[in-house]
């Protein structure tokens, strides 16, 4: 597993708001639509990105991301609501970890701005 930090020395103003207020934007990238037959292989939040090399890697990635996330406030995200979060709350079960997604506010943009289609 990669875990590639890309924080540049100096944040925008709009991006250190964001850090402060302990929102992460993230999104994951997988081999398929079903968690029983398919791998996390990226994920990305804000600044920071887990990828791997093997699937045989899954769990290890959960482990650190899940840890990333002891401090967030807010998870911020697009159509996480019904494929993100779901996808790795299964996941955290399969490998029979503690699931702390359902504890941490969550915000999906599409959702917010369906309705001004």
């Amino acid at each position: 597993m990669q875990i590639i930090d890309s924080t540049p020395a100096a944040l925008s103003a709009d991006l250190q708001m964001y850090l402060r207020n302990g929102d992460v934007f993230f999104d994951i990238e997988t081999t398929g639509l079903s968690w029983r037959t398919s791998h996390l292989y990226l994920i990305g939040a804000l600044l920071r990105q887990w990828f791997l090399d093997r699937p045989t890697e899954e769990k290890e990635m959960l482990v650190s991301f899940f840890t990333f996330l002891s401090d967030v406030k807010r998870l911020v995200h697009f159509n996480g609501t019904t494929f993100d979060l779901p996808y790795l709350t299964h996941k955290a079960l399969f490998y029979q970890m503690e699931d702390p997604l359902s504890s941490i506010a969550s915000l999906d943009l599409y959702q917010a701005l369906r309705p001004f289609q």
